[in-house]
């Protein structure tokens, strides 16, 4: 979730990427959220099974498909949530 993506990306070494919903890497496909993650899921449906039936899965679902990757109406979120781990971590530590 880009909310923590500065926490996050300390916590082991990968490739982050700041702007992207999914991001496809070789057999892995990992996405940025939650609803992300339901457009990733709509876009590996798409590369076995057609587009045609990704789209019936969104309609089914009463999905609307952000099917583009690349496009990520969340980026300004981008470590919105930093006091809020701050936050919860001494929260807990206190228990």
């Amino acid at each position: 979730n880009k909310a923590f993506f500065d926490y996050v990306v300390q916590q082991g070494p990968a490739i982050w990427q700041e702007e992207a919903r999914w991001v496809e890497s070789g057999r892995f496909v990992t996405s940025s959220g939650v609803s992300a993650g339901i457009d990733m899921s709509l876009a590996v449906l798409e590369r076995f099974f057609g587009r045609s039936v990704a789209q019936m899965v969104a309609q089914s679902t009463e999905y609307v498909w952000n099917d583009d990757a690349s496009i990520d109406p969340f980026t300004g979120n981008i470590n919105t949530a930093v006091p809020y781990v701050d936050y919860l971590r001494d929260s807990f530590s206190e228990r």
